[in-house]
């Protein structure tokens, strides 16, 4: 479990199933459970400290990890929505033969599908050059699935903000960032600011 997971359970903003899966880890008195929700309530128990206080490098530092794109880097319309992570549920380097609804073209680049409250990201990530290309296209699941059109999204590279835009009819957006560094596409949604994490590696490595 991540630290926005963790964090979200102590300011009570999870899911029934992500309640009923942590609750059942601190009721078996599972260590790394116990430890991450204390580790939680203190940071937070520190934020609501004497705000003249200058906070612990400590709580600094864990907050940080879970805000990595600080709100001065994001645009305006992002300001207010909650944020929400999407789950990987296919990845071409684990299972290549593997199709999904709204697929792209076969390519011999990385693909990515994620999943979260009725949306789904179908990723393409290209190699040119020192660039990385990310071809996505964003669905709204359903009989049959629909695009999601003109949804705001941006793109952060190690924490920065690398492009921003919004879906077209198709739902399809197209953003280049450098070769390496942390990816995210966060893209608003319902109210929210939903993100879809790009593990490394960004594509796969062809053999000799």
């Amino acid at each position: 479990m991540t630290d926005d997971l963790w964090l979200r359970y102590v300011l009570k903003d999870t899911s029934d199933g992500e309640n009923e899966a942590i609750r059942a880890r601190l009721e078996a008195q599972d260590a790394e459970a116990v430890t991450e929700i204390r580790r939680w309530e203190r940071v937070l128990a520190g934020l609501g400290a004497d705000r003249l206080l200058e906070p612990s490098q400590a709580v600094v530092e864990a907050v940080y990890r879970v805000f990595r794109a600080s709100g001065n880097v994001l645009p305006d319309w992002v300001r207010g929505l909650r944020e929400r992570a999407a789950r990987l549920v296919f990845d071409s380097l684990a299972a290549p033969e593997a199709a999904f609804a709204g697929a792209r073209s076969a390519s011999i680049a990385r693909r990515l599908r994620y999943e979260t409250d009725g949306l789904e990201l179908d990723l393409l990530v290209e190699s040119e050059g020192d660039r990385r290309r990310l071809a996505a296209q964003l669905l709204l699941l359903g009989t049959p699935p629909r695009p999601l059109d003109d949804a705001r999204w941006l793109l952060l590279s190690d924490g920065r903000l690398a492009a921003t835009g919004s879906t077209d009819e198709r739902g399809e957006l197209v953003a280049e960032t450098e070769r390496g560094g942390e990816v995210e596409l966060r893209v608003a949604h319902g109210g929210a600011l939903v993100t879809f994490h790009v593990p490394e590696p960004l594509i796969e490595t062809p053999e000799d």
